[in-house]
């Protein structure tokens, strides 16, 4: 192959990074502006360059050859790079795109940020579908691979190195309780509780294995039990509204909650967990412009958020 690679046409190895990502010749034909006889032409003569099927035709579209995965994982984030910077930056039109928009958000940072995004970005690119899931364990590999565009989660996070991680904002954390809750109510102080009982919302690649708040409360000398942890936050909140359990919980998440609930502020000699807030992209993408797009708009919701904040 050395001996040809004089021959390949970079326009070719386009096709190929987009075919490996759509799989399917329809898709790539309309994502490349070329027709179909012309995308199957070039996968022609990627077969023929590179000695392989590539891909192999499916009830499911085109799969790809071990061959085809292992090209992939060497050239397409070089190629993402070099096609975005050979790309004049001018000729990103957000109010031209369609399709979906897929993005992933913890169970803390959804409830306040995610209406503003969506929003946004509905203004801006009004033929998209914008797609919003919860951040799990399959996030970061599906960021990896674009079928999620962007995640916010809580920063750092012990992902990839093919990850790069930004710090959007910054929120703090306060515990949730029903509004007769004791401590809230002025019964009891933090002085004089004789127990914390803490229930935890547990968010993936976070505090799966570490409870960062309930070692905070530690600090006080008071024993604190965990004895809810659950990924569904409507679990924790019906739960609190029956016990007198507290939900330690980022402020902007409290400031979306109803009248049922009151937000009680940690104790100044607690030592705040770190409370900033990550926006999660594929590193090979992060030039692009539809991710620095994406980040913008992002930047957008997150400072409307800050300023409700303040005012509260």
């Amino acid at each position: 192959m050395k001996h040809k690679i004089h021959q390949l046409d970079l326009n070719l190895l386009k096709v190929f990074t987009v075919l490996l990502e759509v799989r399917n010749t329809r898709k790539a034909s309309e994502r490349l502006f070329l027709s179909q006889p012309g995308v199957s032409r070039a996968l022609a003569r990627l077969r023929d360059f590179f000695e392989d099927e590539l891909f192999i035709r499916s009830h499911y579209g085109l799969t790809p050859t071990p061959k085809a995965l292992e090209i992939g994982d060497n050239i397409a984030p070089a190629m993402t790079l070099l096609f975005s910077a050979l790309e004049p930056s001018d000729k990103f039109d957000s109010s031209q795109l369609e399709g979906r928009i897929n993005i992933a958000m913890n169970g803390f940072i959804a409830p306040s940020i995610a209406s503003n995004l969506c929003g946004i970005i509905l203004e801006k690119a009004p033929n998209v579908e914008v797609v919003f899931s919860n951040w799990d364990r399959a996030t970061p590999e599906n960021i990896l691979h674009d079928q999620i565009q962007l995640g916010l989660n809580y920063f750092p996070l012990e992902i990839s190195k093919q990850l790069s991680q930004s710090v959007l904002t910054t929120d703090r954390f306060v515990l949730i309780g029903h509004k007769e809750h004791p401590l809230i109510t002025g019964e009891e102080s933090f002085e004089n509780a004789a127990q914390l009982d803490i229930a935890t919302l547990v968010i993936p690649n976070w505090n799966e294995h570490k409870a960062y708040v309930v070692n905070s409360l530690k600090s006080l000398n008071k024993e604190c039990r965990m004895r809810l942890r659950s990924s569904y936050l409507d679990v924790i909140l019906n739960s609190i509204q029956r016990t007198d359990m507290l939900f330690p919980c980022s402020e902007s998440l409290a400031n979306t909650l109803g009248s049922d609930f009151q937000k009680l502020l940690l104790p100044d000699d607690v030592i705040q967990p770190g409370g900033e807030i990550g926006l999660v992209v594929a590193s090979k993408n992060r030039r692009t412009p539809l991710i620095k797009w994406l980040k913008e708009c992002t930047q957008e919701a997150a400072a409307e958020i800050k300023t409700y904040n303040l005012s509260q």
